[in-house]
């Protein structure tokens, strides 16, 4: 996102209801719990020596 927008899009919080800020807050929420996920899974492969089924040193996730 391009720092113009960002700008933009946080400014623009201020007029939020509070129900759409629980809203977009929940969503964060959702997309972080997704981001952690992800990055134990990265840490997960990176630690593999190869393929978890047939060992070849060389695998796609």
């Amino acid at each position: 996102m391009k720092q113009k927008d960002f700008k933009r899009l946080t400014e623009m919080l201020g007029n939020l209801s509070p129900t759409q800020l629980r809203n977009v807050s929940q969503r964060v929420d959702e997309l972080n719990g997704k981001r952690e996920v992800q990055d134990l899974t990265d840490k997960r492969v990176a630690s593999l020596a190869g393929c978890a089924l047939c060992g070849h040193p060389e695998f796609a996730r």
